[in-house]
């Protein structure tokens, strides 16, 4: 792995614990707009899987009826 890819690597580590805020990492790995709202998404995505898992197998299928 480069140096490169490990410092963004770092940088979404970060935000998956927490200790940086999403906005702030997308500053610091340079993305556009869409690359931005792309990286949101996922993260709200990791954030809601996240929180239907620990909510037990009755919360674990899917968003829609």
């Amino acid at each position: 792995m480069s140096e490169k890819e490990f410092s963004r690597l770092n940088i979404l580590l970060d935000v998956e614990a927490k200790r940086l805020r999403v906005d702030d990492a997308v500053q610091l790995l340079n993305l556009n707009f869409r690359q931005g709202v792309a990286l949101k998404a996922a993260v709200i995505c990791l954030v809601l899987r996240q929180a239907l898992s620990k909510k037990g197998p009755a919360f674990a299928g899917p968003l829609h009826s």
